[in-house]
């Protein structure tokens, strides 16, 4: 056995926590043996996989596991395992038998020879030195004389080792990992050598790592020619003065002056080798002093022109010219006489005729000279009709062109034209079964055969003949008869006004095709091929256009409306989905049979022999009915349902009360009473409610509510300390006696003077202009089950229309909306002195002297859904006073809710005044009395903190609602009518003071939505001056 060396531990230590820092390149990954590509696992068991007396030696890297296959198990007395330590240096035994094929092998960690009989051959592995480090896989080869073999390869799979004597049984293989056998991480391109251990550098780098530029000037490796300038990672060459970097990087080129020019030459130069020479271009000369820029010569000055006339000079020439009359000579020197036609500067825009000392325009044949004596104008032989042409006349420029009419062909003169005969000539496109027929200017193909159509202008095949129609299935259609064809996608069927699809051959004489679900087929039945049509009838197939169902004790009679519906009860069946409808009369329009209860929507089938109708109706069995629902309370649990036509599948059905679904559905008695059950915490309010059973949902002209009891239990009802006193404590609130009101009964009411809107609906309350709180109408709009608005209008950008009535103090805004509801929204400020009262939701109510009451009516709202509801916003304002002596915030809300939540409390104070008002739910729809819905809606404007929006809704409702919440204004007035605010204390000990209000109810109308709004009204005195007091007093006393 083997030791391992100090150089092994080095080396892996090296490897693990050298130069990588605990990184490894990728795609290699850090291991505590190292930096590896691959590698299974830290454990490699030897298995000897047995079958009989037969058996191979297996890898594993599960302790325990079971590689075997093929029918093949595991050993477990010859499977042994190890755990392959950071080093990877380890030995492989194998152990001697005393039957050599029975041999196994055995991993050990240096020592720990456990072969038992004879001994072992070892195999050493050390795959971090430089024999293995290059390997990756360790493999094991049976041989079939019993030999196991060891090595190291790069893939899994090596050749056999076994020899030609042996040969090999199986091969196993085992991923040690690729080991990264460099100190670090190659830099700047360069790779590990995985055999050396060492970096392989690109030549532009250098060290262990390749971390060091090589200075390819000092090491004289740069190739340059004249200059080197060694860069990090390369090297650059650079040029002497006169001299520019080639291309190559390498060489160096002459500048060439004149070609970057860098010269100063005005006009032209020479490159020298070095320097360079200026030249100038012809009629100049080099300027002698600084020997770059050129000077004109003037060569009519000079003489050397060689004019024969004139001479001009200019910069750089001259110029030859002539007196009139003359015309300079192509050798730019002597003159000619001048000839206008033959320089084409006559203007003629056609010909042109020389004279002395002139010219004359002339013009084409078929063109006249026009007043300008210059251009020429067309001669339109056409138009002045002196062409000749017996038909047709085309003008041409200059000319003009005969031609015929279709049939005919222009005669030799160019003008006449004579008729074709194509059937003479044969050029005719008759086919042989057709006869050419010439014709005045054309021709035709007449059918030889009579009884032949025509499937092209100039060919005529067999009209088709139809002699039966037969239905064979429900839109299947058979069709007898000869003169098909062959092809039947050249083959056009229509039964009726019904296209026949798919049209394929039974035979040469019968035609299959169908037709598309719900059509109607009877009629002419047409056959074309080719467009040639052949026609025959067909009585019909019957189709049913409507049906109808009544209850008869448990039975459901059907009624069938129908065409060509068989008038005979001998073999006509009806069914409905796949239970059989008992016929009991039948004639051809109308078929009546019996049937057992059921629900939802099923397809009508009805045949009698061949005949099936070819519609696609369905019957609908009687909608879901809804005849008593047994209470809950906001508890949940469980209620009953009873009523007719609900089925028996409990999965078919679903109950929904408002936003809440009942579950857990179970049939009681079938078709007429099922249980389900409802979560707690259902809202205390009337509930609408929607049945759907197989897809059919109860009628939505009889609505169905459900109104959630109080909890078993409920909490005692909760008022203020001082409700004893002038009222009684219920579930809703203080119960005000007579003359009082507010949240704990302890105000008085007093006399107001209201203010109506001009434009919305809405009226300001109070005494005072710069004191008045507002209630308006803000908005509606339709909720889902979700609370989710489908519907939402705002009223105050509708189109109101006010009328008033001063004589009975009452104000009614009427407007209609865009989906054509209209609004009616009536205030009335009762002055009667005893009050009047009013009986609404099965309450008795009496409005005191000096309330307001507020009535909405709404008409024709159309609801999505029965589960939705119907919300009106009411939108209660205080002044917007900033200034407090006092220094008290400006502006303050509160909004509280009675114990049973059905009642909301508002409050709006400023330094000046406030206002309360109480909200109820308590309503009625069509006539019944229920509990509605109030609550608070967040206000979009946060800059407006005197300002509370309520919300109260009512459920569906076929044709009319009334909601019923309480409305109430109070004044606080000071005792002391002297006070003024110089002498208003700012502690919490000041004078009390007593307090008057306005009460308001508000009680609905007929066909529509009523609201009662209340709100109490507090003027605190500390900004309001010695007189307004006063006065504000004396009304009060007067009240």
């Amino acid at each position: 056995m083997k030791n391992y060396s100090l150089f092994t531990f080095f080396f892996i230590f090296f490897i693990l926590f050298g130069n990588l820092n605990g990184q490894c390149p990728l795609p290699y990954q850090v291991t505590n043996r190292g930096c590896l590509l691959g590698g299974t696992s830290d454990v490699i068991e030897t298995v000897r996989c047995v079958n009989g007396n037969n058996f191979y030696n297996e890898f594993t890297s599960v302790v325990g596991g079971n590689p075997c296959t093929n029918g093949y198990t595991r050993d477990n007395t010859y499977s042994f395992g190890y755990t392959i330590p950071p080093n990877r240096y380890f030995q492989m035994t194998v152990c001697q038998t005393l039957v050599p094929s029975m041999r196994y092998a055995v991993p050990l960690f240096i020592n720990g020879e456990i072969c038992t009989e004879n001994g072992g051959d070892d195999y050493l592995f050390d795959f971090n030195s430089a024999q293995y480090r290059s390997k990756r896989y360790l493999t094991m080869e049976t041989c079939i004389d019993g030999y196991i073999m060891f090595d190291g390869s790069e893939t899994s799979t090596t050749a056999t080792q076994c020899g030609p004597s042996g040969g090999s049984l199986h091969m196993a293989s085992y991923d040690m990992g690729l080991l990264y056998t460099c100190s670090g991480v190659c830099a700047n391109g360069g790779t590990c050598n995985q055999p050396t251990g060492q970096c392989q550098c690109t030549p532009a780098w250098t060290g262990a790592l390749c971390q060091n530029d090589a200075d390819e000037c000092t090491l004289n490796i740069d190739n340059c020619a004249q200059n080197c300038i060694n860069t990090n990672g390369g090297f650059k060459c650079s040029c002497n003065t006169g001299y520019t970097l080639n291309a190559n990087k390498f060489s160096c080129d002459d500048i060439n002056e004149c070609l970057l020019d860098t010269d100063g030459c005005q006009h032209g130069c020479i490159n020298n080798v070095p320097g360079f020479t200026c030249t100038c271009n012809p009629g100049y000369r080099l300027n002698t002093l600084n020997t770059k820029t050129c000077d004109d010569i003037d060569e009519c000055l000079e003489n050397t022109d060689g004019c024969a006339q004139n001479c001009t000079n200019s910069v750089g020439s001259f110029t030859c010219s002539c007196g009139n009359g003359y015309t300079l000579n192509t050798n730019q020197k002597t003159c000619d006489d001048v000839d206008e036609c033959l320089l084409n500067t006559d203007g003629c825009q056609q010909g042109c005729l020389n004279i002395g000392g002139g010219f004359t325009c002339t013009c084409n044949t078929g063109f006249s000279l026009n007043a300008d004596k210059k251009t020429c104008g067309d001669i339109n032989e056409c138009t002045l009709n002196t062409d000749g042409c017996a038909q047709n006349c085309t003008n041409t420029v200059g000319g003009f062109q005969c031609s015929c009419m279709s049939g005919y062909v222009l005669n030799s003169n160019g003008k006449s034209c004579d008729n074709v005969n194509e059937c003479a000539m044969d050029t005719d496109l008759c086919t042989t079964s057709t006869t050419c027929v010439d014709t005045v200017g054309s021709y035709r193909c007449d059918c030889v055969n009579p009884t032949y159509g025509h499937s092209s202008p100039y060919e005529c095949i067999p009209v088709p003949q139809v002699t039966s129609v037969t239905q064979i299935a429900k839109l299947d259609f058979q069709i007898s008869g000869s003169n098909f064809g062959t092809t039947a996608s050249l083959l056009q069927i229509k039964i009726g006004q019904v296209n026949c699809q798919s049209i394929s051959f039974v035979n040469p004489t019968t035609l299959k095709c169908s037709i598309p679900i719900g059509s109607e087929a009877f009629g002419v039945v047409s056959v074309k091929l080719s467009g040639v049509e052949g026609t025959g009838n067909y009585i019909g197939s019957p189709y049913i256009e409507s049906s109808s169902n009544r209850v008869v004790n448990t039975d459901i009679l059907v009624t069938i409306m129908g065409k060509r519906l068989p008038n005979t009860l001998v073999g006509t069946k009806m069914f409905i989905g796949s239970q059989e409808c008992t016929l009991t009369s039948a004639t051809n329009i109308r078929h009546e049979c019996t049937i057992g209860r059921g629900t939802g929507h099923k397809l009508v089938k009805l045949t009698n022999g061949a005949f099936e109708n070819t519609d696609n109706h369905q019957f609908a069995y009687p909608l879901p009915e809804i005849h008593d629902i047994t209470n809950i309370t906001s508890e949940g649990g469980s209620l009953t349902v009873t009523g007719q036509h609900i089925g028996t599948d409990p999965s078919k059905i679903s109950m929904q009360i408002g936003t809440i679904k009942c579950n857990n559905i179970e049939i009681l008695t079938g078709h007429e009473e099922f249980k389900c059950n409802v979560v707690s915490g259902i809202q205390e309010i009337t509930h609408s409610v929607e049945l759907t059973v197989d897809g059919q949902t109860t009628d939505s002209t009889i609505p169905v509510y459900i109104t959630v009891k109080p909890p078993t239990n409920p909490k005692p009802p909760q008022c203020g300390t001082s409700c004893p006193v002038n009222g009684v404590c219920t579930s809703d609130g203080c119960k005000c006696k007579e003359g009082y009101t507010g949240t704990n009964c302890d105000k008085v009411p007093t006399h107001v003077d209201p203010k109506p809107d001009p434009e919305k609906p809405g009226v300001d309350v109070g005494t005072d202009p710069k004191d008045r709180y507002k209630i308006s109408i803000v908005r509606v709009q339709e909720l889902n089950y979700q609370d989710t608005p489908v519907v939402s209008i705002d009223l105050l950008n509708s189109q109101w229309k006010l009328a008033s009535n001063q004589s009975t103090n009452t104000w009614t805004y009427t407007t209609t909306l865009s989906n054509n509801a209209s609004i009616s929204t009536t205030f009335e400020y009762i002055t009667q002195a005893d009050g009047k009262s009013f009986n609404f939701s099965g309450r008795s109510i009496h409005l005191s002297k000096d309330s307001m009451k507020l009535s909405i009516a709404v008409n024709n709202w159309d609801f999505d859904s029965r589960l939705n509801r119907l919300e009106f916003h009411i939108e209660n304002s205080s002044p917007q006073l900033m200034t407090d002596k006092c220094d008290n915030p400006v502006n303050q809300s509160s909004v509280s809710q009675s114990t049973n939540q059905n009642t909301i409390f508002t409050e709006l104070k400023n330094p000046s005044n406030g206002m309360y008002a109480r909200f109820m739910s308590y309503a009625e729809i069509d006539g019944h009395a229920i509990n509605g819905r109030v609550r608070t809606i967040p206000n979009e404007d946060t800059t407006k903190t005197n300002t509370v929006i309520v919300a109260t809704s009512v459920p569906y409702f076929k044709t009319s609602a009334v909601i019923d919440p309480d409305y109430s204004v109070f004044l606080r007035v000071a005792s002391d009518s002297s006070e003024d605010e110089n002498n208003i204390e700012c502690s919490s000990n000041s004078k009390k003071t007593n307090w008057r209000l306005i009460v308001g109810v508000t009680v609905g109308g007929v066909a529509g939505i009523a609201l009662i709004v209340g709100a109490i009204l507090l003027i605190k005195k500390k900004i309001v001056v010695r007189n307004f007091m006063k006065k504000l007093n004396n009304k009060v006393n007067k009240a």
